[in-house]
């Protein structure tokens, strides 16, 4: 790997990587309206002589840049999505003017995960235009609804799954090899409604979630060495009733369950069944649901997906993270750490399929979702090279 020659050829694409993704944050792209993007993305692809760009069914952008022949396939993963900005008032610098100070581009999206898609979408093409391509193929995309339940991946990793999967999601262009899941899972207690001047007419379902909350607080959560231990928190507690002078038919009570590797749906939801039954009363029935979410995507397809991500984890000392490791260190000069992320991202979804998943952008988790959203553009520029680094080392035959 010739790291002087990638060193120039970041130097020389910096300043359009940086415009991208400034038009990138000053492109509004919520989950479901994330069109007007992926037009964006799609367009900047074909102007930079990607070999194949498309729009699928669901409306994610899809990048392939050929390679010479033989090797992995690489795809590098952002989301075109965002959280919705909020009061605007509240921000240092407009959410969507794409504000370029202080050595950092700010806005919302910046640090999930426009500057990183960027950063990923250039480098890509310019290892074409400078003749190093691997001899694997090179794929770039933009999913969409990530921020709601990962539909766009969870629908494109049963359609293509590569060998590895870069995905731009925070990591301070360190290495994250992995996550906790998130599920939601809702309680539903039915009892018998009454006035509540005789309770005893009636069967009130409060006692039994209330029973439910206190061993909840005590139960024992399963842990990983790596990953730490499993949690969850009661969240939302919603009634049957809006009149205070009414016991409830029925309470729901919704769980957040955050599950290490490992800890699949079928276990957590066999745990909840028993600790229900043990908190159940007279008259008062139970069930658990995993909670789903209606998804509408921008190109009017629909679907249905679970309220949250599914945990993953590439081991520590496989070849393939071993590799980026060592790849990522010799280009930067520095050492780079493995780490795990704070929170979740699609890359469960191909992980399931097989793919080896690494999580590595230029963004800070602590940007993420804040009103001081932001990507230092050294940062950008580091991003640029490593990505670069990694196709070509995660793409050769023999890495």
């Amino acid at each position: 790997m010739d790291i002087a020659r990638l060193t120039e050829v970041t130097a020389q694409n910096l300043e359009y990587a940086v415009k991208l993704a400034q038009k990138m944050v000053q492109t509004p792209s919520l989950s479901g309206q994330e069109k007007e993007l992926a037009e964006l993305t799609r367009q900047t692809m074909e102007q930079l002589r990607f070999d194949e760009v498309y729009i699928d069914e669901v409306g994610n952008v899809i990048g392939r840049i050929k390679g010479r022949g033989g090797g992995r396939s690489v795809m590098f993963n952002c989301h075109l999505d965002t959280v919705a900005a909020g009061d605007p008032a509240a921000w240092k610098y407009p959410p969507f003017a794409g504000v370029i100070a202080d050595g950092a581009l700010w806005g919302l999206g910046a640090s999930d995960t426009k500057a990183a898609f960027a950063c990923q979408i250039v480098a890509a093409a310019a290892l074409k235009e400078a003749g190093m391509l691997p001899t694997g193929d090179i794929w770039v995309v933009g999913v969409v609804h990530e921020e709601t339940s990962g539909f766009g991946s969870r629908y494109l990793a049963k359609k293509l799954a590569p060998d590895v999967v870069i995905l731009g999601e925070a990591s301070d262009n360190q290495i994250k090899i992995g996550h906790r899941g998130r599920m939601q899972f809702d309680i539903y207690f039915k009892g018998k409604s009454t006035h509540a001047s005789v309770p005893a007419r009636g069967v009130n379902p409060h006692f039994a979630a209330a029973r439910l909350l206190l061993q909840i607080e005590r139960l024992k959560m399963q842990a990983d060495p790596f990953f730490g231990e499993s949690s969850v928190a009661p969240t939302l507690y919603v009634t049957d009733q809006t009149s205070s002078n009414v016991t409830p038919g029925q309470v729901v009570l919704s769980l957040d369950w955050r599950n290490i590797p490992g800890e699949t749906e079928e276990n957590i939801r066999r745990r909840l069944e028993q600790v229900v039954a043990e908190c159940l009363i007279p008259g008062v029935t139970a069930r658990i649901e995993l909670k789903m979410r209606d998804v509408g995507c921008y190109t009017g397809y629909k679907g249905v997906a679970p309220a949250g991500e599914p945990s993953f984890a590439t081991p520590p000392d496989d070849p393939i993270v071993l590799a980026v490791q060592q790849a990522l260190a010799a280009v930067f000069n520095r050492e780079v750490s493995i780490g795990v992320c704070g929170f979740a991202t699609d890359g469960g979804h191909f992980r399931a399929e097989g793919s080896k998943v690494i999580i590595f952008a230029p963004s800070e988790e602590r940007y993420c979702h804040t009103t001081e959203d932001s990507v230092s553009i050294e940062k950008m520029r580091e991003a640029i090279l490593g990505n670069m680094a990694l196709a070509l080392c995660l793409g050769a035959e023999n890495c």
